[in-house]
């Protein structure tokens, strides 16, 4: 049997549930087939899509083609399709394959190239979030039964982000793989760990001594430079990381970046497990070098020059939610720092002013007191500071008050207030 036909479509979509609209849809559906076998071309054009979660204005003028067969009817392959969404000046290719249509277990491939250029435009998202530059990304996506493999990788050129008037990044340049395995049933990451444990154990040095045999092996090896990023009145210029997305696992075994006259390098670890923030475990070793302290107070914004903050951390921990369950363990030295900033440090401690060890070293660096060295510990969910102080000037030498060892132990802070506080401060 032979058949042949035309079908044009009309039609209007709401889901208010989900806050889309879809506007006039109109497409001509041509298709052939032998009783055997099917083959279709689709051509159609969208008027208009309102995502009011997404996207903050209607977007216009969306048009898809595709050319689809059915080999055996329990077979669906696009040959190609593709999607142009002109306000997005963004065009996505999509080739497919779907098995076992009728079966209860649906076997799918499908590979992604999606192309963003916005030239001296730029297209906005969410609520004040805007766009300009180049992206392409590619994807694969193999899905069996329940499970999704996704992987590909993410390329960006002079591409430059803003929200709003409170962040901006500059000039990212970016190629990353990624690799993921999800149980769509259970919404969950799948765990593989098949990242080589030296990125976990090693220190910078190390690392930078076989980054090249890192660059030329079998894991795949990504890298993001930020020439700029601002966010509120801070600033750090010169972002430059290396990056491992592996299934669970989200790995930096270096970074590097310019903050206030100084750098900032180091590592950062993550296993994601299922995904879910109680389970996630991270650690982050950093080094803070020549940072001019006086820039990161919030009234000190000009080009002066505060003492240098010298600061070295090896911090880890479990979960990300200071509101909900999280560990956290190891310690953090700062061996330069300015009176003011350490004024301001201990304020953020201890914002009612009812800790006297707090108040009093306060009051100490008000006299001319001068921190030499900050030392915290942190275990058990407590933090453990204490102050080594000197005599800054000839009037603190003339008073006649002898630290015992030369420090004041402060009372330990458990970290969840520690971190509210903090969270506060910064809103």
């Amino acid at each position: 049997i032979d058949v042949t036909g035309q079908i044009t479509v009309f039609a209007n979509v709401d889901y208010p549930d989900i806050d889309l609209s879809l506007g006039a849809l109109s497409g001509i559906i041509n298709f052939s087939s032998d009783g055997l076998a099917a083959d279709i071309r689709l051509d159609a054009k969208l008027d208009s899509l309102v995502m009011t979660e997404l996207f903050p204005q209607p977007l216009y003028n969306i048009s898809t083609n595709a050319l689809l067969s059915l080999p055996d009817f329990e077979t669906l392959i696009v040959d190609s399709g593709v999607v142009n969404a002109a306000d997005l000046l963004t065009t996505l290719k999509i080739n497919a394959r779907l098995d076992s249509l009728s079966g209860e277990k649906l076997l799918a491939q499908a590979n992604f190239r999606i192309h963003t250029d916005t030239g001296a435009d730029s297209m906005s998202l969410l609520d004040g979030l805007k766009i300009n530059g180049k992206i392409n990304q590619q994807t694969q996506l193999r899905l069996n039964g329940n499970i999704l493999h996704a992987s590909g990788i993410l390329e960006s050129e002079n591409l430059n982000l803003s929200y709003q008037n409170l962040a901006r990044l500059d000039s990212v340049v970016a190629r990353i793989h990624f690799s993921q395995a999800i149980d769509i049933e259970n919404e969950a990451l799948i765990q593989v760990g098949s990242i080589q444990k030296g990125f976990v154990e090693t220190d910078l040095l190390y690392y930078n001594l076989f980054r090249p045999y890192y660059q030329h092996g079998d894991q795949p090896f990504s890298q993001l430079y930020i020439h700029r990023a601002a966010v509120l009145d801070y600033l750090v210029e010169n972002i430059q990381l290396d990056l491992i997305v592996d299934h669970e696992r989200i790995i930096i075994p270096r970074f590097y970046m310019k903050l206030y006259d100084g750098n900032m390098s180091g590592l950062i670890y993550s296993n994601l497990h299922s995904g879910e923030p109680v389970d996630i475990e991270w650690k982050i070793k950093a080094n803070l070098a020549k940072i001019n302290s006086a820039k990161l107070l919030p009234t000190d914004k000009e080009k002066i020059k505060g003492s240098d903050l010298n600061m070295t951390l090896d911090l880890a921990g479990k979960g990300v939610d200071p509101a909900k369950e999280l560990s956290m363990a190891g310690y953090l030295y700062v061996t330069e720092i300015g009176p003011k900033f350490m004024d301001n440090i201990l304020r953020s401690l201890d914002p009612q002013a009812i800790d006297k060890s707090i108040q009093d070293t306060r009051k100490l660096l008000n006299w001319g007191y001068k921190p030499k060295l900050i030392s915290c510990e942190i275990k058990h969910n407590y933090l453990y500071p204490s102050i080594h102080l000197t005599k800054g000037n000839l009037i603190t030498k003339l008073i006649p008050l002898n630290l015992k060892g030369g420090k004041i132990e402060l009372a330990r802070i458990p970290l969840q207030i520690l971190l509210a506080n903090l969270e506060l401060e910064s809103q």
